[in-house]
């Protein structure tokens, strides 16, 4: 995923979970059978003034 200073946090949200199922209400994981590995490098998002 590519950010940029349009990116906000709920379109980082959406794009994790667009991955995963929902298990109960409040708990995400992946797909059955498979794993699910997120990596982030130096994750830095603008402060709204």
């Amino acid at each position: 995923m590519n950010f940029s200073s349009r990116t906000t946090s709920l379109d980082v949200q959406r794009n994790l979970e667009a991955n995963m199922e929902k298990r109960t209400k409040d708990t995400y994981g992946p797909p059955s059978n498979k794993r699910l590995i997120i990596f982030i490098d130096e994750l830095n998002m603008p402060q709204v003034g």
